[in-house]
């Protein structure tokens, strides 16, 4: 992702919340282990502590390496990228691997993800809520025990009738989504958009490739009785005066 690209979308984020002051927290798997303060020239070990120690609005930035660990932003806010002042390297540079145990990333609030290899999650590769942006990812060799193998994404906006709650609005674009297994649904993707009182969901998934992911069932749940959508699996659900959107488009969809 070029730097102009990077910078408009980063500005997309945080117009999304209140005017704070940001700042760049730094991480690097080769100034392990640590501890490091997070500065340039003394970054932190793992992206968890980078995330621990920014706030709102802040951008997390990610030298290349692989990281195994859970990744987890909470309700911060945060844009995590991949550092992109080597233009040789790419997604494969960039790794972050559940070790088959975890989801590797959970994005919430204004996050992003931007740039890495999400690989090996046990619960999803990635889990979205909020408005969330996900680019230029490749998210490979993940499972899910019920939905969303590579990527599981909750839209959920409003929460009473007749007022407004909060828009949703997530980006999911420019990805390699490939690789990836759920015994529900959604072996690629699972896309949830739900929106109550007056307000809005919306999904928006673009330019992506999604092949070679597939239903692997039984799903460990009871309740759930059929799976749909080796590549994806896209649902809305609205209330009263409620709006719930998902826009599927420009995408290589194969394989499945």
């Amino acid at each position: 992702m070029n730097t102009s690209r990077r910078i408009l979308l980063l500005a997309a984020i945080l117009l999304c919340g209140p005017a704070l002051a940001q700042s760049t927290v730094y991480v690097d798997a080769a100034n392990c282990p640590g501890p490091g303060n997070g500065s340039q020239g003394d970054p932190f070990c793992t992206i968890g502590e980078a995330i621990a120690a920014a706030a709102t609005g802040d951008t997390v930035q990610v030298l290349p390496g692989t990281y195994d660990e859970c990744v987890n932003t909470g309700a911060k806010g945060l844009a995590i990228v991949a550092d992109d002042s080597n233009p040789s390297l790419d997604a494969a540079d960039f790794i972050i691997d559940g070790g088959a145990l975890c989801t590797p990333v959970v994005l919430g609030g204004n996050s992003a993800l931007d740039g890495f290899t999400v690989r090996n999650g046990g619960d999803s590769g990635i889990r979205a809520f909020g408005a969330v942006s996900i680019t230029n990812n490749v998210i490979t060799g993940n499972t899910a025990p019920e939905y969303g193998g590579g990527l599981y994404v909750y839209a959920d906006a409003g929460g009473g009738y007749y007022f407004a709650y909060g828009d949703v609005d997530i980006t999911v674009e420019d990805n390699t989504i490939t690789g990836n297994t759920a015994a529900g649904d959604g072996g690629g993707a699972y896309l949830w958009s739900s929106s109550s009182g007056n307000a809005q969901a919306n999904i928006t998934v673009q330019r992506n490739s999604i092949t070679g992911n597939a239903l692997a069932g039984p799903p460990t749940d009871p309740n759930i009785v059929s799976s749909h959508g080796g590549g994806v699996s896209a649902w809305t659900s609205t209330g009263v005066f409620a709006t719930a959107g998902i826009v599927i488009s420009q995408n290589t969809i194969e394989g499945n």
